[in-house]
């Protein structure tokens, strides 16, 4: 029997999303969430919070999935969402390579915020493109491994890796986070302000703060 949004959860983990605009980070979400592609992705504005429940090995576990703006606009709002977080999936286009150098800048802010054991791992996406390919996957491969995260390269199109990349993220999760039960973690660093949606409803925008300087 799948896990429904009403039973009780033996875990809760809040996963952020980040980089560039137009990697693909909203379709790798819609891929994920719906198995389903589209085209025309609209830009996203602000952060959006999307919920899933998972079951592994007989345990009810929620995935709070946080997709955030990768305009350079809103770079000093962004990681005020990041508290809190226990994983981090940083996304990069492999036809662009100022999109793979923007993922370091995150890193850093990530660490500032989130948990102190947060589960990194990061993904090359679009490798449906390989004739059009700017970043080596061995670079991919080098940098994740030097900075001690996951890595996957992706296809929204062909849905290539897209599972597996949230299974591996979530698996490592138990295993950090093993002796750790739902009822000792916080909602209020899980939900910082943003209503809680299942995933047969459309995405809740978070109500932007009040923007301020960088």
């Amino acid at each position: 029997m799948k896990p429904s949004l009403s039973q009780t959860n033996d875990y809760n983990f809040k996963i952020i999303i980040v980089g560039d605009s137009g990697v693909g980070k909203s379709s790798l979400i819609r891929r994920y969430m719906k198995k389903e592609f589209s085209e025309k992705t609209a830009t996203t504005i602000g952060v959006w919070n999307y919920t899933k429940i998972v079951e592994i090995e007989n345990k009810n576990i929620m995935l709070n999935i946080w997709d955030t703006a990768g305009q350079e606009k809103f770079k000093c709002l962004i990681p005020t969402f990041f508290r809190g977080s226990h994983a981090a999936i940083l996304v990069y286009d492999i036809t662009n390579q100022k999109s793979f150098n923007s993922i370091f800048y995150w890193i850093d802010k990530i660490h500032e915020h989130a948990t102190s054991n947060v589960v990194f791992m990061m993904i090359g996406n679009k490798s449906d493109m390989e004739t059009e390919r700017k970043v080596p996957q061995e670079l991919g491969q080098s940098k994740a491994r030097d900075n001690k995260m996951l890595f996957l390269e992706t296809s929204c199109l062909n849905s290539t890796n897209v599972e597996r990349a949230f299974e591996e993220v979530t698996n490592q999760l138990l295993v950090v986070n093993g002796n750790q039960r739902i009822e000792e973690v916080k909602t209020s660093e899980l939900i910082p302000s943003a209503k809680k949606i299942s995933i047969v409803q459309q995405p809740q925008e978070v109500k932007k703060r009040k923007r301020r300087r960088c």
